[in-house]
């Protein structure tokens, strides 16, 4: 008799912490623009969970009432929501163009131009469209 009411009350437990969970969509814009943001961050704040928007700014994440969603995205104001009720949720990000500062891009990672310790070349896109790359691999041939 024990572990019936034991076994009942492991199963009703979890099945009221599953009821919990709320199925959470929506979509992420740029209030430039009004375009959607692909790869925008979706986080639960506190918690080591989230997902990143679709290629039209989409988005599905599971989370309870009451639960901080956090949205940010590079050179956009970070931004976070309180969820209540609503199953579905727009969100306008603001351009951030202080934070945004000049980033070098090297073989094995990124650095800000003030930290740059080596040489350092710049490719303007004027001189890629000359050489008109067909395939990334290919080695360039000088002219």
């Amino acid at each position: 008799m024990k572990i019936r009411l034991l076994l009942f009350l492991f199963v009703s437990s979890t099945l009221s912490m599953y009821s919990q969970q709320n199925q959470v969509s929506g979509t992420v814009l740029s209030s430039e623009d009004n375009l959607p943001i692909v790869g925008a961050n979706v986080l639960l704040k506190g918690q080591n969970f989230g997902t990143s928007t679709d290629f039209d700014g989409n988005f599905q994440i599971s989370a309870n009432k009451g639960s901080v969603l956090v949205f940010s995205y590079i050179g956009f104001e970070t931004q976070e929501v309180v969820l209540s009720d609503q199953k579905s949720i727009q969100i306008v990000l603001k351009p951030n163009t202080a934070a945004l500062e000049e980033i070098v891009v090297v073989g094995y990672g990124t650095q800000r131009k003030k930290e740059v310790t080596g040489a350092v070349a710049v490719v303007g896109s004027e001189a890629i469209e000359k050489l008109n790359p067909q395939r990334v691999e290919k080695p360039y041939k000088g002219k």
